[in-house]
């Protein structure tokens, strides 16, 4: 009997630790652009992200993309309280998407 759950301690073990290594999230850098993500970059902030179980990924910590804005428009006054937080294509360096003031993802990369 003690070997039939060795098996099932071992696998859910291997699931925790497994779950820890992925916790290591990358920050993210987002670019503030005024006039509701249409007009000029005015700087960029980084962000935390966190490891979520449910569906499983890193997201931003606290999982509302709605303080990225935030924190664009109360680090860069020039924003008025309108800027966007965005993300650039690698590659391009155009918006490819942004988050507005209620964490909506707006453009085309929403949704992926």
């Amino acid at each position: 009997m003690k070997r039939l759950l060795f098996v099932p301690a071992m696998a859910l073990i291997c699931v925790l630790l497994s779950g820890y290594v992925r916790a290591d999230c990358v920050d993210s850098t987002y670019h503030c652009y005024q006039n509701e993500g249409e007009g000029s970059c005015v700087g960029t902030i980084v962000m935390g992200n966190c490891w979520n179980w449910f569906p499983p990924g890193c997201r931003i910590c606290g999982g509302s993309y709605e303080a990225a804005t935030q924190k664009c428009n109360s680090t860069y006054p020039q924003c008025n309280g309108n800027c966007w937080a965005c993300v650039q294509y690698v590659d391009t360096g155009g918006v490819a998407y942004c988050y507005d003031k209620s964490g909506n993802c707006r453009g085309y990369g929403c949704g992926w």
